[in-house]
């Protein structure tokens, strides 16, 4: 069922969260929610944002009915799953602490403890998630908390991560300021976001299944970094990953795969895919399209590292 947010005085306006202008115009509603785009740097974020208390039940609802279903987390914890994040972080780093910020049921914690990390921690906010976490780890490697409030230590991590966790929160500077706290000098931040200048944003806006409240920021590369340079980072690598045609097709024809029209749904279109890239004409095509579209720099997916200086 499609699903209408209403707007109250318990949701806060704000200023863009890449450049922090005042300057936006609403580019479209989705959910009865607008989504502006700043007019000094083209981030396209969600203003008015909604309460605290709204966003950790959606969160809650999907640790416990989507993040944790089977077929998910077979996926999910699928060796191969990763490949993308695991490949953007430099071999020179893959060693020492890593805390994964949104880690969800701890998927990628396991791949990093594979890639050579010595030691993984990681956070979220959805408690379901986090419990499947320390029990599939067979240890205590997650807390369910907020980023913000929880006090690690200065200087505890040699690299943060945030995979997919940036366009969820409202706060995203406040995010990248404390995870330049934790971090050992030298150390490095590696994120993904979806891309604003991606294919699926400039073609499908409103339709591109990746619109909905769970998402409150779409970055352009230019604002990502000076979003990182503002808060104490030096860029590394920028890169743009992932195009899925058949999902640009469907959301064209109107079938959008957002948390409005339900958990099973978009199970079932996460199975689709993976059993479709199992094909050897297919996975070939999918992947000459990943290099295709990380030349242009028009991925769907938005890849950042940087370095503490």
């Amino acid at each position: 069922m499609p699903r209408d947010f209403t707007i109250d005085d318990t949701w806060s306006t704000r200023p863009c969260p890449a450049c922090q202008s005042w300057r936006a115009t609403v580019l479209f509603r989705k959910e009865n929610i607008p989504f502006v785009e700043c007019r000094s740097c083209r981030t396209v974020y969600v203003n008015p944002t909604p309460p605290a208390s709204l966003l950790q039940s959606l969160y809650d609802n999907l640790g416990a009915n989507y993040f944790s279903d089977d077929v998910k987390l077979a996926l999910d914890f699928n060796p191969r799953r990763y490949w993308r994040e695991l490949s953007a972080i430099p071999t020179w780093a893959r060693h020492g602490r890593l805390l994964d910020v949104g880690c969800a049921t701890g998927s990628f914690l396991a791949g990093a403890l594979a890639i050579g990390f010595a030691d993984v921690r990681g956070i979220d906010i959805s408690r379901p998630s986090i419990e499947y976490a320390n029990q599939k780890m067979g240890r205590s490697v997650a807390i369910a908390a907020d980023f913000l409030s929880q006090p690690f230590v200065a200087g505890e991590f040699d690299m943060v991560t945030l995979w997919a966790t940036l366009e969820h929160v409202a706060e995203p500077e406040q995010f990248l300021r404390e995870s330049c706290r934790v971090l050992k000098e030298g150390g490095m931040v590696c994120l993904s976001v979806p891309n604003r200048s991606g294919i699926s944003m400039r073609g499908l806006g409103r339709r591109w299944h990746m619109v909905g409240l769970e998402h409150l920021n779409y970055f352009t590369p230019p604002s990502l970094r000076l979003l990182l340079e503002r808060v104490g980072f030096v860029t590394h690598k920028t890169q743009t990953r992932s195009f899925n045609p058949l999902s640009f097709w469907k959301d064209l024809g109107g079938r959008h795969l957002s948390g409005q029209f339900g958990q099973r749904e978009l199970l079932a279109e996460y199975q689709s895919n993976a059993n479709l890239r199992r094909n050897p004409a297919i996975g070939l095509a999918q992947r000459l399209v990943d290099v295709a579209v990380t030349w242009l720099g028009v991925g769907d997916l938005l890849i950042l590292t940087a370095q503490k200086t």
